[in-house]
C-alpha cells in the first residue's frame, strides 16, 4: 500500500488554522483575564461604596431627627460660647457642602486638600448615651447608660431632649456606677460654662435654667452625644508612600476621633443637595452647595465620587454616585 505524503499547501493550511485557533484561544484567555480583573475591581468598588453609604447614613440620621432636633424651636442652647465657635459641636443639625473646604476653619488642619473637590460637614446629635431616670433638680440629674462602655466625661457637651424640648449643655461633673450616670452642671461666665440665661435657636434669650425648662423633661428624655463628621479628599497614606505619583483618597474625620481613609483612588468629590421646594407648585431637584433655595427642604445628599480606574496601560476616571436619604427635612 502506497502512503501519500503531506503537500506543502496542506501543511500551510494546517499551520494557518492552528495559528488562527491559537489566536482565538489567546484572545479568549486575555478577555477572560480582563473580565476577571474588571469584576474584581467592580466588587471592590461596590464594597467600598457600601461602607461609605453605611457610615454616612448613620451620620445623616443624626443630622435629621434621630436626636429629636427636627424641631429647632424647642431646643435651647445653654452655653455662653457663641455657636459659630462650636464647630462640629454646633447644636444646629445640618449638612453643609463647602465648595472650597480649604477656606473653612473646620478643615484648617487638613493637609493638601484636593483642588476642585468639595468638602462635606455633617452635624447632629445621634449617639445615644443614657436615658433620664429621675426629674432634674438642684443642678443635677441621674440616667441609665445605654451600655457599660458608654461614658459621659466632665466637660462633655451633650444634648438632653425628650422631643418636645431640649438643651445642649456642658456636663461639668459626672459619676459612673454599675451602668448608672449622675451628672451636674454649673453656671458661670467662662467660655465653656453654662449660661444662666438660655437661648433659642434663633438667639432669643430665655431666663431659665436646665431643670426649669417648661414643665420639666419627660421621663423618657435621653442624653445624646455629638455626631459631627467631616468628609473630604486628600492624599492617600496607604498608596502614596509606595507610588511615584500622588494618589488621593476619600477621608472622614469624626468629633474627637482620628481621620480615617475610606476609599483610595478618589480623584474628586462633588456633593449636591436633593431638596423639595415650593417653587412652581412644588418640585424636587438637585442643588449645588452655594445655590440651595431658602425654602428648600433637604431630603437627601447626593455624592458624586470620581475614581481613578486602571485598565492595563489605560488610566481613566470612573464616576460613582451615592444618594443617601436624610432622616428629616433638615438642611445646611
Amino acid at each position: 500500500m502506497k502512503v501519500r505524503g503531506v503537500t506543502l499547501i496542506e501543511l500551510l493550511v494546517a499551520m494557518t488554522l492552528g495559528l488562527m485557533l491559537l489566536a482565538v484561544l489567546v484572545h479568549v484567555l486575555v478577555g477572560a483575564r480582563q473580565l476577571s480583573t474588571e469584576l474584581g475591581q467592580q466588587s471592590e468598588i461596590e464594597e467600598q461604596v457600601g461602607l461609605v453609604r453605611q457610615l454616612l447614613a448613620g451620620a445623616l440620621a443624626g443630622a435629621g431627627s434621630l436626636g429629636c432636633l427636627d424641631r429647632p424651636d424647642g431646643v435651647f442652647n445653654l452655653l455662653n460660647t457663641d455657636w459659630a465657635h462650636l464647630g462640629l459641636l454646633n447644636p444646629w443639625p445640618g449638612v453643609d457642602i463647602l465648595v472650597d473646604p480649604s477656606l473653612s476653619d473646620l478643615f484648617s488642619n487638613m493637609d493638601d486638600l484636593s483642588s476642585n473637590s468639595h468638602g462635606v460637614v455633617i452635624r447632629g446629635y445621634a449617639r445615644p448615651l443614657a436615658r433620664l431616670t429621675e426629674a432634674l433638680g438642684d443642678h443635677r440629674g441621674e440616667a441609665q447608660l445605654h451600655s457599660l462602655q458608654t461614658r459621659v466625661n466632665s466637660g462633655d457637651v451633650v444634648l438632653l431632649s425628650d422631643c418636645q424640648q431640649g438643651a445642649v449643655f456642658s456636663a461639668t461633673r459626672t459619676w459612673h456606677s454599675q451602668g448608672r450616670l449622675r451628672f451636674s452642671w454649673d453656671t458661670g461666665s467662662g467660655a465653656w460654662d453654662n449660661a444662666a440665661v438660655a437661648q433659642t435657636m434663633a438667639g432669643d434669650p430665655i431666663p431659665t435654667d436646665l431643670d426649669q425648662l417648661g414643665s420639666g423633661f419627660a421621663p423618657d428624655a435621653q442624653l445624646w452625644g455629638p455626631s459631627g463628621l467631616l468628609l473630604y479628599v486628600a492624599p492617600s497614606r496607604v498608596v502614596s508612600a509606595d507610588s511615584d505619583s500622588e494618589v488621593y483618597a476619600l477621608w472622614q474625620k469624626t468629633v474627637g476621633g482620628r481621620a480615617m481613609e475610606l476609599m483610595t483612588g478618589v480623584h474628586q468629590l462633588q456633593a449636591r443637595y436633593g431638596a423639595w421646594t415650593d417653587q412652581h407648585g412644588g418640585q424636587m431637584g438637585y442643588f449645588d452647595g452655594d445655590a440651595l433655595p431658602a425654602d428648600a427642604q433637604v431630603v437627601l445628599l447626593l455624592l458624586r465620587i470620581s475614581l481613578v480606574a486602571h485598565r492595563y496601560d489605560d488610566v481613566g476616571v470612573r464616576p460613582v454616585e451615592i444618594a443617601i436619604p436624610m432622616a428629616s427635612g433638615t438642611g445646611g
